[in-house]
C-alpha cells in the first residue's frame, strides 16, 4: 500500500526503461527507473492505492513479480502489508491485494 493516501505517482516512458514518478510541492522526483518489461506493473502501481504484488500485470515471473514488489517499497512509497499472511509456507504476499477478499494472502 501506499505509504501516504494523497501520494501522487505517475510513470513515464523513456525508451527501453520505465519510470515511476512522485510529485513533491518542488516538483517531480524520479523515484524508480526499469526497464520497459515492467511497464505495465509500473503503470498499474502508479495508479493503485493498495495492490498485491500477484496483480501486476505484464509478463512478469513470479519472481520478477517479488522482486518488483521489493524495488517498491524500497523506494520508500509502498510499505508492506503484514495483516495479511501468506498463503502456504513458501508464499509471498508483498504489498496487499486490491483483489476481491477470497484472492487475497490470508
Amino acid at each position: 500500500m501506499r505509504t501516504h493516501k494523497d501520494l501522487v505517482l505517475r510513470h513515464r516512458d523513456e525508451g527501453e526503461m520505465v519510470a515511476l514518478d512522485a510529485e513533491t510541492l518542488n516538483g517531480t522526483i524520479q523515484e524508480l527507473m526499469i526497464g520497459n518489461e515492467a511497464g505495465m506493473a509500473i503503470a498499474f502501481a502508479a495508479r493503485e492505492q493498495i495492490f498485491d504484488v500477484r496483480a501486476l500485470p505484464g509478463n512478469l515471473s513470479e519472481d520478477e513479480q517479488t522482486a518488483l514488489g521489493d524495488l517498491l517499497e524500497e523506494t520508500g512509497l509502498f510499505t508492506r502489508v503484514s495483516e495479511f499472511r501468506p498463503p502456504g509456507p513458501a508464499g509471498h504476499c508483498g504489498l496487499v491485494s486490491s483483489l476481491p477478499r477470497q484472492n487475497r494472502c490470508r
